[in-house]
């Protein structure tokens, strides 16, 4: 008898164990149905049916970026509701934009955004046609939404689609210095919005974001400004730092994977690459590099600042002068090379001030514009996979005073004008017409 019992004795621990093992399980999954059944979150789908004009179309869902957001209530940005045939008629042409901002048309309404100006010079030019541009462009969303809503996309048969999308890469839903962030490795990002359409996901998403919001460590460390202000955790992400080439790493295996798939259904792709302020921005946040020692990080302070003096008394050619010296010593600042731009225009050297500009922005720490890596993704990538590019840097050089982009075509540090937008529509209309 007693080897008997201890023969049965290791069975009867691992059914115990088992047990243990599947009793979280089966609580999970009773609180999964249980939430279910009493409606609680949603998969948050891009689209739903609804009447309009006495037809049953589909209409974009306002809340689709909540997938992406474990922010308190009505906190997350929300997409346009634009509204289009189900089924598409024999002569039509079905544009799908996406992006961020940018493309949503912030800060204005329907009429200035790019897409909608867009569909109207497209209607004019195809007058026998029915053409839908549909916008789905959402602040602070980045490569990670776009790929992850691809699959949707596609399902609504887009003849033609329109990517314009970079700039919130460091701070967007799951950037690399975004509150909303899950981790830096792309595969696990990925994967995690695969289960974010569990309810019992949603639910610990909404108690955290909650918690955070309540406790002053959410969307920022402040409550006021944009959106986007509010999720930039990570308010000092240095050139070349090891963030700063996770997230050109990520963008460029996303946005290949994104022409890859719009490539395998058959649907021309179109790329432009990224234009913001330049000339009248200056940078955000602005350090030398962290390995001065105390005494020469005082003296280009002061140097700097004498720099900043003569240009502001009129005297660019000793300002350019006084940089030079500053840049000797560390050329790691962004103010450095945005003050030395604006002595080089004031002397006549467009080209060197552009340069300088661009660098200041590439140095800029706080990430809220695209640094030169991007543009150079995304014409690597448009090269590779043999996709139209629009030069959008180029026509905003070109319209620019001094060839250089600034307040004349930017309301602020990206976000362009009516004027810019118009541009922008005028540029994927002319590279629509050249692959036709």
């Amino acid at each position: 008898m007693p080897a008997k019992t201890s023969q049965s004795s290791p069975k009867r621990k691992l059914l115990f164990t088992v047990l243990m093992l599947l009793i979280p399980i089966l609580f999970f999954v009773l609180l999964e149905a249980g939430l279910r059944l009493v409606g609680y979150g949603s998969s948050y789908p891009l689209v739903r049916k609804d009447k309009i004009f006495n037809q049953q179309r589909y209409v974009v869902n306002r809340d689709v970026a909540k997938r992406y957001f474990s922010l308190a209530e009505n906190r997350a940005p929300e997409a346009a509701e634009d509204f289009f045939d189900i089924r598409k008629e024999s002569k039509s042409l079905r544009v799908i934009c996406l992006g961020g901002s940018t493309t949503a048309g912030f800060p204005y309404e329907i009429n200035a955004t790019f897409p909608f100006q867009l569909q109207y010079r497209l209607h004019d030019a195809l007058f026998d046609h029915k053409v839908e541009v549909i916008n789905l462009g959402i602040s602070a969303v980045n490569s990670y939404t776009v790929l992850d809503l691809l699959p949707e996309v596609l399902a609504l048969e887009p003849d033609v689609l329109v990517v314009y999308m970079g700039h919130n890469e460091f701070y967007g839903a799951h950037g690399v210095g975004s509150t909303q962030f899950i981790s830096n490795n792309r595969d696990l990002t990925l994967a995690y919005f695969k289960i974010r359409q569990l309810r019992v996901v949603q639910l610990m998403q909404q108690i955290i974001g909650g918690l955070r919001s309540m406790t002053g460590s959410g969307e920022s460390a402040t409550k006021s400004g944009t959106l986007m202000q509010r999720m930039a955790a990570d308010q000092s992400i240095r050139y070349d730092s090891e963030k700063f080439n996770i997230a050109v790493q990520n963008y460029r295996e996303n946005l290949i994977d994104i022409v890859k798939a719009a490539k395998a259904e058959n649907v021309p792709i179109f790329l432009s690459n990224l234009v913001s302020n330049l000339k009248d921005q200056p940078p955000f946040v602005s350090a030398f590099s962290d390995d001065l020692d105390d005494f020469t990080r005082k003296k280009c302070d002061a140097l700097l600042l004498e720099g900043r003096q003569f240009l502001e008394a009129g005297e660019p050619e000793k300002a350019a002068g006084v940089f030079s010296r500053v840049a000797l010593l560390d050329s790691s600042a962004a103010d450095l090379f945005y003050y030395r731009g604006q002595s080089k225009l004031a002397l006549g050297d467009s080209l060197g001030a552009f340069q300088d500009f661009s660098k200041s922005r590439d140095l800029d720490m706080l990430r809220f514009r695209a640094p030169s890596e991007f543009n150079d993704v995304i014409e690597q990538v448009a090269m590779n996979e043999n996709v139209p590019l629009i030069d959008m840097e180029k026509v905003f050089r070109a319209a620019s005073g001094q060839g250089i982009p600034g307040k004349e075509l930017f309301l602020e540090h990206l976000h362009p004008k009516f004027d810019g937008y118009q541009l922008m529509a005028q540029s994927f209309m002319s590279a629509m017409r050249e692959v036709q």
